[in-house]
This record gives structure tokens, C-alpha cells and sequence, in this order.
């Protein structure tokens, strides 16, 4: 148990203060009392500092020497820690373990270790946050890239429609070239460009055919022929001739039933 407060450094009004030798240490029980600002809560800063075993953010060059039952004396921040287990309640703990949450129902958050989890989750939503910003700014960047590249690639299908007679040629034809292009395919330069058009164009022409020797027909021969046969006259014949012909009507009566039995179309 504590003792005494065998000296203070550092410590506010308490600076420099020695336990006096007719002051009776503390007993199992204690009551400090006093004006506000008379030093009770600088009093309990020096005892929780050896509590936590670190340095005093209020007081950072406080050294308090405290004596334990056994008559053994311990500075804060120097080892050994204080014999018997310490633990202050002052305003230094509610502002370091309590925290009010606003909203419709108000929520209290008591011990160090649920406000450090406070502290982080705050800081998860604020970093979720920002990533979410992020990723809407990225959602943002990525359309108008896909808008500038489907602009571009309309533009350079008119540009390849028109520099070659591809009356039908448009993007999505434009894609399906550049999705087949190989590992192999490289850009070409501008003079590389500048040779293939001349050669395409080059290519656009059919040569001249050139007769090597001229084709003479016969005209007056083939005009003779041909008036001989337009002078010709069809002669219609009635089956009144078959009579004096038997052997005709003999055939055309054989070929009827043929004739009837002929698929039509």
C-alpha cells in the first residue's frame, strides 16, 4: 500500500515539497480534501504516474518519490514499479477513458482500451472515407477515359474509311483489327506509314490492257448467213398430212403415251 509522498519534482505547486517527519503516513483509508485549484488533482497526477509508468503529459519533468508500506521507496518511470497495484480516478482518466458518442440515444464508452477502439474505428471511417472518395474519383477517370477512347476510335475509323475504300469500315471493325493484332505487331513511322499508302495506292490501278493483235471477223460471210435463215418461212402442217403418211402416223400415235407419261415442270 502507499505509504507516503516522500518528495515531488516538478509537480505544480507541489515542487520541491519533502513528506515532513511529523506527518503520519497513510493509513488503509484516506481523505483528501480542499479548495478547487488548492493541488488535488496535481497530487493524484504524481501517484497515477506510477500507475501507467510513463511521463505525465500535464507534468512531463514530474518526478514523485513514493514509499510503500515496507518503507521502500519508487520514482515514476524508473524501475522497479510500485509494490502494490495502483489505479487513480481524477479527470486525466475520464478524458482519457470516457467519451460521450452524440446521437438520438447517447452512448458511454467507459475504459482505455474501448476508447482506443473508438479511436480506430474513427479512423476506419475516415479512411473509408477517403477510399470511397478515391474510388469515385477513379469511377469518374475510367468513364471519361472509355469516352475518350470510343471517341477516338470512331474518329480514326472515318479516318481509315476515308483514306481507303472500305465504304463499310467503322469502330467496332476498328477494335476486332486492333484485338488481332500479335505480339509481334509494332507502330509503324511515319515515312513506314507514308511507303505502305503509296504501295496501296499503287495497288488501286489495273494495268492497261494492250491488244497484241486486232480480231477481224468475216462480216459480210456471217450477215449472209444470217439473212438466209431470217429469210426462212415456218410451214404449219395439220394432222390431215399424218393420213398419207403411215409411217408418221404410226410414230406419233407410239409416242403419245410416252408424251402423257412425262413428268412436267
Amino acid at each position: 500500500m502507499l505509504r507516503k509522498v516522500e518528495r515531488l519534482e516538478a509537480c505544480g505547486i507541489f515542487s520541491g515539497w519533502r513528506w515532513p517527519p511529523e506527518l503520519e503516513g497513510f493509513s488503509r483509508y484516506n481523505l483528501i480534501f480542499g479548495w478547487n485549484y488548492s493541488g488535488k488533482t496535481t497530487l493524484s497526477r504524481a501517484v497515477r504516474a506510477h500507475e501507467l509508468h510513463a511521463p505525465c503529459t500535464r507534468l512531463p519533468d514530474l518526478k514523485a518519490a513514493l514509499q510503500d508500506g515496507n518503507g521502500r521507496s519508487y520514482v515514476n518511470g524508473v524501475e522497479p514499479k510500485f509494490s502494490s497495484p495502483v489505479a487513480v480516478f481524477n479527470s486525466d482518466f475520464v478524458e482519457d477513458n470516457i467519451g460521450w458518442e452524440e446521437g438520438l440515444q447517447p452512448i458511454l464508452l467507459v475504459g482505455r482500451e474501448s476508447k482506443v477502439l473508438k479511436a480506430k474505428l474513427d479512423q476506419a471511417k475516415a479512411a473509408l472515407e477517403r477510399l470511397g472518395g478515391e474510388r469515385r474519383r477513379k469511377e469518374e477517370e475510367k468513364t471519361r477515359l472509355l469516352d475518350a477512347l470510343n471517341g477516338g476510335l470512331s474518329t480514326h475509323a472515318q479516318a481509315v474509311k476515308n483514306a481507303l475504300p472500305l465504304p463499310d469500315f467503322n469502330r467496332t471493325k476498328l477494335e476486332a483489327e486492333i484485338g488481332a493484332l500479335g505480339p509481334e505487331s509494332r507502330k509503324l513511322t511515319s515515312e513506314d506509314l507514308d511507303r505502305e499508302f503509296t504501295i496501296f495506292r499503287a495497288q488501286e490501278r489495273l494495268p492497261e490492257i494492250e491488244l497484241k493483235e486486232r480480231l477481224t471477223l468475216p462480216t459480210t460471210e456471217v450477215v449472209g448467213v444470217v439473212n438466209a435463215v431470217l429469210a426462212k418461212k415456218v410451214t404449219v402442217s395439220t394432222l390431215s398430212d399424218l393420213a398419207g403418211h403411215p409411217d408418221r402416223n404410226h410414230w406419233v400415235d407410239a409416242g403419245r403415251p410416252l408424251h402423257l407419261e412425262c413428268p412436267r415442270f
